[in-house]
């Protein structure tokens, strides 16, 4: 009996050290940290909107593009046209049928930016740099962070350059290796992420290629998920697809919405419809002692998915479901939570975080 008794507390104890081991893993990012859900506005923006200005050909004008994402409830807007900037709001000096828009009488955030486009697309913004003619998208960056120490950048549509289904060659244009190449050349505090939804989400794999690089860079190297209408239309009938949430304590203050890109302090969506309602996140709790992170949401939806890395198809893996993620004995760098709304072809919605960061410390 008594050799059985040692036996069993053996076993015992020998289960309990490898569940202290296995449960080692420590939350060292959470770009949600300082957010006060009960009282932080969640500000409606866009960063990638084009007007007649450049674009020409049915386009808005740049006070009608205003307007339209005013009475869509947008707070905060930049105007990227391409490889030029359309900046301040007073159109008038312009062109005789453009007319100015005040911001703070319509109460929205005015972004100065630029779309560059003479190579990989990015956009800039708190920038005026109109930049020269390169087909060096490093150069270019280079010089929009000499022209302004507040500006901050992001790669545009990567799904029009990258391809999933193909093998690259070691350092080849355009491959993984190439965009983690760019975010090691480059700061957060320079260029902040990647744009998963553009439009109608009409490059549909750029989410996989976000878990791709975050499943090489995280924790150390954050690269946050931005989401943008890149509207070049003329009416509200395109505008609303691809949104992102920004949160904030005071939102009409610039200083804190750029920081709130460089901590990564917003979330983004898309929906089918242009225009429809997300689910939106109405907190997310870190719970330190039990190891868990948890997401309420407002609004319909099917199910919360915690995403990591990708698996052998080179697509997004799901490694848990429901509300809440526990992470005591997650293994990986980071997790990401999609909130999936789903019924039809037209009524689908999908909601995403930023990723949270792990360390995994070693017995």
């Amino acid at each position: 009996m008594r050799k059985f008794f040692l036996s069993f507390l053996a076993f015992v104890l020998v289960t309990l050290m490898a569940a202290c081991r296995s449960g080692d893993t420590e939350l060292i990012l959470n770009p949600y940290a300082n957010v006060d859900w009960e009282e932080y506005a969640h500000v409606l923006t866009n960063l990638h909107t084009h007007t007649d200005a450049d674009d020409g050909h049915g386009a808005a004008l740049p006070h009608e593009a205003i307007d339209l994402y005013h009475d869509a409830g947008y707070g905060i807007l930049a105007l990227t046209d391409h490889n030029m900037v359309t900046y301040p709001w007073t159109f008038s000096s312009i062109a005789a049928n453009y007319e100015d828009r005040s911001p703070a009488t319509l109460g929205m955030l005015d972004i100065p930016g630029n779309e560059y486009s003479r190579h990989h697309h990015f956009v800039g913004i708190f920038t005026e740099y109109e930049a020269p003619y390169t087909a060096n998208v490093s150069a270019t960056m280079r010089g929009v962070l000499n022209n302004s120490e507040e500006a901050i950048m992001f790669l545009a549509h990567p799904g029009r350059y990258w391809d999933i289904d193909k093998t690259y060659a070691l350092g080849e244009m355009y491959s993984p290796r190439w965009y983690l190449d760019r975010f090691e050349e480059f700061s957060p505090n320079e260029l902040a992420g990647l744009e998963v939804f553009n439009t109608d989400n009409r490059y549909p794999f750029d989410t996989h290629l976000w878990d791709r690089l975050l499943a090489e860079s995280m924790p150390e190297r954050t690269i946050w998920a931005f989401s943008n209408d890149d509207f070049h239309g003329g009416d509200a009938s395109e505008i609303g697809w691809s949104k992102a949430y920004h949160l904030l304590e005071n939102p009409m203050s610039k200083s804190e919405f750029r920081d709130s890109i460089v901590n990564g302090a917003f979330y983004v969506s898309h929906t089918r419809e242009a225009g429809a309602t997300p689910p939106t996140i109405a907190s997310i709790t870190h719970n330190v002692r039990r190891k868990t992170i948890s997401v309420e949401v407002e609004g319909d939806y099917d199910q919360i998915r915690w995403i990591s890395g990708i698996d052998e198809e080179r697509m997004s893996k799901t490694v848990s479901t429901g509300d809440t993620f526990e992470y005591g004995h997650f293994e990986g760098n980071y997790i990401r939570a999609a909130i999936v709304f789903d019924e039809g072809l037209r009524n689908f919605a999908i909601t995403l975080t930023q990723p949270f960061g792990f360390s995994q410390n070693q017995p």
